[in-house]
């Protein structure tokens, strides 16, 4: 079975003990209540830790126009994937400073340099792992239970399951890349011991 919107907006409202749903679009108040929170939940949940499996790096193009005032240049943002976050912009993998101001990012840049954007993109949930879905799941059953059963008790109830949830998954998540070291050798020498 493809892992969907609706798919995991009914794992959510059979946690709740509600009807499912085949769409979003409709006046059942199980079809407006996911309607009104899922997105919204989703990309708070997306954004709320650097996902390896919903974090992207592209090159920016440089636009002609020049910024109006403080930077030297302004490239466009990506369009695909949808972009939620900003985490950082680098020249040589080397961060650099910049503001993002609508759709674009201005920086100090040389018309040569590479400038490539790191960001948070609103991944398909038929990419989403295991781990990351059952944590959306329980968290939009905390927000379904308020908003469907009016039921206090379930909505915190699930509400600390997704924290838990959340918490496991950026665990795991965070063997998704090389553990970041620190290197003892420079700390020995700021301190003047060698």
């Amino acid at each position: 079975m493809a892992v969907t919107q609706v798919t995991i907006a009914n794992k959510a409202l059979a946690l709740v003990g509600s009807n499912t749903i085949s769409t979003f679009v409709g006046t059942s108040t199980e079809q407006i209540v996911a309607t009104e929170l899922y997105d919204m939940i989703v990309e708070a949940a997306l954004v709320s830790h650097r996902w390896r499996f919903a974090t992207g790096k592209q090159t920016l193009s440089r636009l002609v126009d020049v910024p109006l005032d403080q930077w030297d240049a302004a490239y466009q943002l990506p369009t695909q994937p949808i972009l939620l976050l900003l985490n950082g912009v680098y020249v040589l993998d080397v961060a650099i400073d910049y503001d993002r101001y609508e759709d674009k990012v201005f920086c100090d840049a040389a018309v040569d340099d590479t400038v490539n954007a790191d960001y948070i993109f609103r991944a398909n949930e038929a990419d989403w792992p295991a781990y990351f879905t059952s944590a959306v799941v329980a968290d939009l059953a905390g927000n379904f239970a308020a908003g469907i059963t009016q039921d206090a008790s379930m909505s915190t109830l699930f509400s600390e399951k997704s924290e838990i949830l959340y918490r496991k998954a950026r665990w795991a998540d965070s063997s998704s890349q090389t553990a970041k070291n620190l290197d003892a050798r420079t700390l020995i020498r700021k301190r003047g011991r060698i």
